[in-house]
C-alpha cells in the first residue's frame, strides 16, 4: 500500500525497491535527487521507508532489511514534484523582504532518459 501511494504522489508507474517495508508504514524519509548516502541516517531517525531519486548499487547491497525499504522513484521525479511548492516559498521570502523578484517554476517537462 505504501509503494502504491509513493507512485501516485510522485507520478511514476514503477519504483525500484530495496528491502521490505512493514505492512503499515508510519514514518517516511524523503530525499530528492540522489539520496543513497542518507540510508543510514533515515534508519537511525526511525524511517521505515526512504523515498529518493536514485541510489548507487553499493549503497543498497549490504544486507536485505526487513521492516525498512528504499524506494527509488527516479532522479527527475524526486525533484520535479517539489518545484511548485519551492517556487511559492521562495517567492514569499522575496516578498517578505520587499524585493520585486518574480519566481517561476519550470514546466514539469520530462526526465532526460527514456525507458524502452
Amino acid at each position: 500500500a505504501a509503494l502504491a501511494r509513493v507512485k501516485e504522489a510522485f507520478g511514476v508507474s514503477t519504483v525500484r525497491v530495496w528491502g521490505k517495508p512493514p505492512e503499515l508504514v508510519e514514518q517516511v524519509a524523503v530525499a530528492g535527487g540522489s539520496g543513497g548516502d542518507l540510508i543510514g541516517e533515515a534508519r537511525l531517525l526511525g524511517a521505515q521507508l526512504l523515498v529518493t531519486g536514485e541510489v548507487r548499487h553499493h549503497q543498497a547491497v549490504p544486507g536485505f532489511l526487513e521492516d525498512f525499504a528504499v524506494a527509488e522513484v527516479g532522479h527527475f521525479a524526486s525533484e520535479a514534484v517539489f518545484m511548485p511548492g519551492w517556487a511559492r516559498q521562495l517567492a514569499r521570502l522575496f516578498d517578505d523582504k520587499d524585493l520585486a523578484v518574480q519566481v517561476l517554476a519550470a514546466a514539469a517537462g520530462q526526465a532526460p532518459f527514456a525507458c524502452l
